[in-house]
């Protein structure tokens, strides 16, 4: 959901929220929020431990994935990962 100053990220199923700036990553917002996502390479999209689904209605407030992205997740980009 956008706001004036950045947007706020809900994670789901806990409900915790927090507020970031836009082309935050989805991992940094999961740190400052307090959410636990276990990873090996960093967030360099190396060991994809960190992934996450994006429900469809906000995945437009999202940055397109990156080259190792679409080359990681495959398939998995349509269900929303």
């Amino acid at each position: 959901m956008k706001r004036q100053k950045g947007w706020v990220v809900t994670f789901r199923p806990d409900g915790r929220t927090t507020e970031v700036m836009h082309g935050t990553p989805l991992l940094e917002a999961a740190r400052k929020a307090g959410v636990a996502l276990t990873t090996r390479c960093g967030g360099k999209a190396g060991c994809l431990m960190c992934k996450v689904k994006v429900e469809d209605q906000f995945a437009a407030g999202l940055q397109p994935p990156g080259d190792t992205e679409r080359r990681k997740l495959g398939s998995l980009l349509v269900e929303g990962v």
